[in-house]
Formats: C-alpha cells, structure tokens, sequence
C-alpha cells in the first residue's frame, strides 16, 4: 500500500511531562492514532509517531482544529519545545500501512531482542557445559548417523557455540540500546535479528557424517 500524505499546520505547542502536544489546523485528508507526523524544528526534522490524538482516534476533514501528542526523546528536546513558538509550522502526517504498524514493528523488535538473549545464552550454556563442565556423554561426539560438522569433535562443537554466543550477545546489547535511543530503524534491526536466526539455521545443516 502507498502511503498518504496528509498536510498539517503547527501553530502552538506546549509540554506536559515527557508528552508534547502540538495543536494546529488539518488542512487536508484525514488521519489516525499511530500515525507519523514529520515538521521541522530548530533546524532539524523531527518525524514522530502520534501517540494521542484530541478527543479520539482518529482525525478528518471536517474536524479542522486539533490537537496531537508525540513523546519527547529526552530532558533537552522537552526543554526546547517549552521555548518552541510555532508559527503555521507545515507538517506532514504519513499514514501507517499493514507493512509498516509502528505495533506491529515494536512486537517483532521485541521478539528478536528476545529470542536473541535465549540463543545467546544457549551458546554460552553449551559452552560451559562441554568445555569446562566436560559433559560431553549426551552428545553424539563420534557416533552414529549425520550431525552437523561441528558435533566432529568437542573443542570444536564448544568452540562454535561460544561464538554463537557472542554474536547473539552483542545483538541482544544493540537491540537493547536500540529500543531506548531509536538510533537505528527498527525494520533494519529487525532484519538483521532474523536474518542471522536463518543464518544459523543454515549453518547448522552443513553435515558431517560420522
């Protein structure tokens, strides 16, 4: 689906705990909470998802004069926008499509961060428990019928997983960091969170025959 592109004038704003609210005037189309409002300010742009809307959900043509809320990033930006004084500021709201729902993204960014930290700790616990515990009597360390290559030996086969670890730790620690600063889009850290679970499920397929 396109997105829409729906035109908004800023002409005031003001700041209530970490939430600021712009008020201003639709001058065409119509649009909905979750949406994402994009206007310049102090010389930057600032494109935000609309986390509250004045009196519902969702905004049309015939309601020209209304009010929205956005969270501020931090201490700073909030101490900014106190001083901000908008004057017919144009704005631009896009409309959130299936592809792109700012829920939908947040619960598979969360997912990922998720199921990185278990992978994470899978390796690790494999690890600890073949190299350092030398539990080894569960594994099919030279035994029968097709294993991945790295079950060839146990060094190997820890060696592996501790690497595995280590890749699924450092994603886990961006994911984190990720979801607080939002320096780095969500669909790319999403893509790259999946795309290594895949990577390792094809990795694991290479064979070694005992």
């Amino acid at each position: 689906m396109k997105k829409q592109i729906i035109s908004y004038e800023i002409n005031d704003s003001f700041v209530v705990g970490q939430k600021i609210i712009l008020t201003g005037i639709l001058l065409q189309g119509e649009f909905s909470l979750y949406d994402t409002i994009k206007f310049e300010f102090n010389g930057k742009t600032i494109e935000r998802e609309i986390k509250g809307i004045e009196n519902g959900l969702k905004v049309t043509e015939n309601e020209k004069n209304i009010g929205v809320s956005i969270n501020s990033l931090n201490e700073n930006e909030t101490k900014n926008f106190i001083n901000w004084k908008p004057n017919k500021v144009k704005a631009e709201i896009i409309q959130k499509n299936d592809l792109k729902n700012p829920r939908l993204i947040k619960i598979f960014s969360g997912i990922g961060i998720l199921l990185s930290g278990i992978f994470s700790f899978i390796g690790f616990s494999e690890f600890y428990n073949v190299r350092i515990k030398k539990e080894i009597e569960f594994y099919p360390f030279g035994g029968e019928g097709p294993v991945p290559y790295f079950y060839k030996t146990a060094e190997l086969y820890s060696n592996v997983n501790l690497t595995w670890g280590i890749i699924f730790l450092c994603v886990f620690s961006l994911g984190i960091w990720n979801w607080k600063k939002k320096k780095i889009n969500e669909i790319k850290m999403i893509g790259l969170i999946f795309g290594l679970f895949i990577l390792q499920i094809v990795h694991n397929m290479f064979e070694y025959f005992i």
